[in-house]
């Protein structure tokens, strides 16, 4: 089981949501070529983004890899059977797309059916 509580993961997607609705957003130029290798468009993306639950929960907080002193956290969202991954953080009040595409690698949801 996952360090990360459930109360936690739900803070973090109410404060995406909020951000989004905001609009305090950015994406990462390479996200949107895994939206269009979905087939989505960015709207629909938006929609997926607000949808994970804590059943979704794949890890995370992590620090982010670029050591600007952020943290990262990764969620796992099936659209259609197809395992989408998505990797968000916070710099300031802006909520920042990281990756958003189809999950190439097996991952385990700690929270899943819990």
């Amino acid at each position: 089981m996952s360090s990360t509580t459930r109360n936690t993961i739900v803070l973090f997607l109410i404060e995406v949501k909020m951000a989004i609705s905001n609009r305090e957003i950015e994406w990462v130029p390479r996200t949107f070529d895994g939206i269009t290798r979905l087939g989505i468009d960015l709207q629909d993306a938006l929609e997926i983004i607000q949808a994970p639950t804590p059943n979704n929960y794949y890890r995370g907080p992590s620090p982010d890899f670029n050591g600007d002193g952020t943290r990262v956290w990764e969620f796992i969202y099936e659209l259609d059977g197809i395992p989408i991954y998505i990797k968000i953080k916070f710099q300031g009040n802006e909520c920042k797309i990281l990756s958003f595409h189809r999950s190439t690698k097996p991952y385990y949801l700690p929270y899943f059916n819990d």
